[in-house]
């Protein structure tokens, strides 16, 4: 008579000893799976493995691929540059391989965050939803601009001998951001005072460069209400509209007074500026020379080769929407040089230096004949 015992009984003793009594018995049932499963009380499958099994043996259950391993060094780098730059796995996953040149999946990254407690921000700034005046869907490239100043000097934000370093460089303290809502090209300028004649002066040139390019529908500048852009009086505003940009063929809009996330966009722009330009790159600026090139390389890499993650990029850069979108349009348009506003609309005794001047405007000259 056969055995009542059940495999898991067996196995619980010696497993190698159940094995072998399992093949005892799937012999004298006349080589039936079935009915040496029905015996032994187990799945059908544990009695076809130990029978195609040649080693009885229990053999190691480590995964032979592991693809989420990484040596130690890896993992050590991965928490440093998180916890300096406090990205997340996708800004994580680039900015690892354009430092060390590691080709890390993004859900090995988490996995390994989540795994070191590191996943969650080190800092969360508190989030405004911006209020849209436009509808994205039908938009066209360089129809709705959003336009704002930056503050450099900010104490919150850069490193103690960053700040320091700006102010003892005597570097401009001012940047003047315009970007494009539908593709997200952006156009930097600096100064060393946030006037009226530096705002405008932007706005104006950021018009005329558009233009320049054959673009002849009606341009929207979205701006807040400072000082540079005409202040909080309306009658200023509306002067501004009626001299300067309604024979540019361009509409002036304001935000709500004081809701600055309605211009969301230009907002969030600033802290990548931050985190990818002026927090690493600024320590090695040693004057405005420096300065224009040194941005005019990040705008090239923001606008040409630098991926974004919106819900509507999805991966792409702004000149590969561009050329999506308006493939008639020239790529050259988002290679916009940096400029010293104060050169052209003031003159300051701190900007006496005529190399310097002389720098900038072949700096516009060559830039316009290369592109």
């Amino acid at each position: 008579m056969v055995s009542v015992i059940s495999y898991y009984e067996m196995y619980q003793i010696n497993p190698v000893k159940a094995r072998e009594k399992l093949l005892k018995v799937y012999r004298m049932t006349g080589n039936k799976v079935r009915e040496t499963a029905r015996i032994l009380n187990c799945s059908c499958s544990t009695v076809s493995k130990w029978v195609r099994r040649e080693n009885l043996s229990s053999l190691s259950r480590r995964p032979r691929n592991v693809r989420r391993k990484l040596s130690h060094k890896d993992l050590i780098r991965i928490a440093i540059e998180r916890k300096k730059t406090n990205f997340g796995r996708r800004r994580l996953k680039r900015h690892l391989e354009s430092k060390y040149g590691l080709n890390i999946k993004e859900t090995t990254i988490a996995y390994w965050l989540r795994k070191m407690k590191l996943s969650r921000p080190c800092k969360q700034r508190k989030r405004f939803k911006g209020i849209r005046y436009y509808n994205w869907e039908e938009l066209k490239p360089f129809e709705f601009i959003q336009i704002d100043t930056k503050d450099i000097k900010d104490a919150k934000t850069l490193p103690k001998e960053v700040y320091w370093h700006l102010r003892e460089r005597g570097l401009p303290r001012y940047q003047f951001t315009a970007i494009d809502v539908k593709t997200r090209i952006k156009f930097i300028s600096y100064g060393y005072e946030r006037s009226r004649n530096n705002g405008i002066g932007f706005m104006k040139m950021i018009v005329d460069w558009i233009r320049s390019f054959g673009i002849r529908y009606q341009i929207k500048l979205q701006t807040d209400w400072g000082g540079e852009f005409g202040g909080m009086s309306e009658r200023v505003w509306r002067r501004i509209q009626k001299n300067e940009f309604d024979k540019r063929g361009t509409l002036i809009l304001k935000i709500r007074k004081r809701r600055w996330g309605n211009n969301a966009i230009v907002e969030r722009t600033h802290r990548t500026d931050d985190e990818e330009f002026y927090i690493p790159k600024l320590l090695e600026i040693q004057n405005n020379q420096m300065l224009l090139e040194a941005s005019f390389g990040y705008i090239y890499y923001f606008n040409i080769k630098r991926p974004h993650f919106s819900s509507h990029l999805k991966g792409l850069s702004p000149v590969e929407i561009l050329k999506k979108l308006s493939p008639s349009i020239d790529p050259s348009i988002a290679l916009f040089p940096p400029l010293l506003l104060d050169y052209l609309t003031t003159s300051k005794p701190y900007l006496s230096n005529p190399v310097d001047k002389f720098y900038i405007l072949n700096t516009v000259r060559d830039v316009i004949d290369t592109y």
